[in-house]
């Protein structure tokens, strides 16, 4: 390994580098497996977060194709002399109470750290993670962006990594186990992920039925852009899109 390269500051199981595209620093992410689905994926929640959130508050990703393979890109999600804190590194320092639940100990900890909202920024992105089935949403795929001067928070991290979703590790999708996983990171071992989106009741007011009632068919038409994927495989996981995209409508009504 090249120490002196960014691309060793990189973690993650998907290969991954720091390029300058057009002037601009932007990540490429591979794939894994016979699918090379996570690119894709990473397009799919791009989408669903512009369909429902405020831009700025996720990372936007496109498609490229390299060595006839084809990646995900996101340019650098860092503002001036922001630096982002992993959820992980916010909360390993601080003590937490027993009386606190973990989501709350880390609401807590934001706080301290300046931030406000923090609940309802959460919510969006776990919303939106329970739409797409996303299983790695773990301590360190999200955080805040914090001032490097003043070490101050100055707003939660925008949603980035989100490849690992719509079963991209099932090799087949005929059983309901296969589309089974456990939600991270609010509970040791994890919990079912309905279980999880109950956890931001009452906070779901941005979750509007109209931008979600076609969006399982442009899961399907991107997934379709992938000669890796089956049909028969495409089909079930749009099926389950939409189903899931229903679970998250009635949950905002709740």
């Amino acid at each position: 390994m090249n120490l002196t390269s960014p691309n060793s500051t990189l973690g993650g199981d998907l290969r991954k580098k720091w390029k300058i595209i057009d002037g601009r620093r932007v990540l490429v992410k591979a794939g894994v497996g016979a699918f090379n689905q996570e690119p894709y994926n990473e397009v799919i929640a791009t989408e669903l977060h512009r369909r429902l959130l405020e831009p700025g508050t996720f990372v936007e990703y496109r498609l490229i194709t390299e060595d006839r393979r084809v990646y995900s890109a996101c340019d650098n999600m860092l503002v001036g002399d922001e630096e982002l804190i992993s959820a992980y590194d916010l909360i390993r320092k601080r003590k937490q109470s027993n009386s606190e639940i973990d989501l709350m100990f880390y609401v807590r900890c934001c706080e301290e750290l300046g931030l406000t909202n923090v609940m309802d920024g959460l919510a969006r992105m776990f919303g939106c993670d329970y739409v797409l089935a996303n299983r790695d949403r773990h301590w360190r795929n999200f955080g805040v962006m914090r001032d490097a001067v003043t070490l101050m928070g100055t707003r939660l991290a925008p949603i980035f990594d989100t490849g690992s979703c719509l079963w991209s590790d099932a090799l087949q999708l005929e059983l309901p186990i296969d589309y089974a996983y456990v939600a991270k990171p609010f509970k040791y071992n994890g919990m079912r992920p309905y279980d999880q989106l109950m956890l931001f009741v009452g906070h779901l007011g941005w979750v509007r039925p109209e931008p979600l009632a076609d969006f399982a068919d442009f899961v399907g038409d991107m997934l379709r852009t992938n000669p890796n994927i089956p049909p028969v495989r495409i089909d079930r996981i749009v099926e389950r899109v939409r189903k899931n995209a229903d679970d998250l409508v009635f949950a905002s009504h709740r």
